[in-house]
């Protein structure tokens, strides 16, 4: 997970488990100091919002515990707009290369709308 410290990607997946174990419910900020061994909720909630802003999480309004975590592959697709243009074109040459492999492999997957 390219931009977190260790223990921000341990806790991101101390969440995804957590909400696989417990049919999509989000762990208390008591689980989640009580796994990465912090001293307070303080630093849960500091930790929380650090994924936050680095947009591996997001914490839905309203309620209590309702932490989504963001696909990966969402976010890396954000990481594409700080890539140069050189880069973004090889990026963009390799996607080309994967669809054409997979087709010619058989897939026929369709195109989902980024809306």
């Amino acid at each position: 997970m390219s931009g977190l410290t260790t223990v921000q990607a341990n806790c991101l997946a101390f969440i995804k488990r957590y909400q696989a174990e417990h049919a999509g419910a989000s762990p208390a900020y008591t689980d989640i100091m009580d796994e990465l061994g912090l001293a307070s909720k303080s630093g849960v909630h500091r930790m929380v919002y650090g994924l936050i802003r680095r947009g591996r999480l997001r914490s839905l309004p309203g309620g209590w515990r309702t932490l989504e975590v963001i696909d990966d592959t969402r976010v890396d697709f954000m990481d594409l707009q700080r890539l140069s243009e050189p880069d973004f074109a090889y990026v963009c040459l390799k996607v080309d290369e994967e669809l054409a492999r997979r087709r010619k492999a058989g897939f026929n997957a369709s195109i989902r709308s980024a809306a």
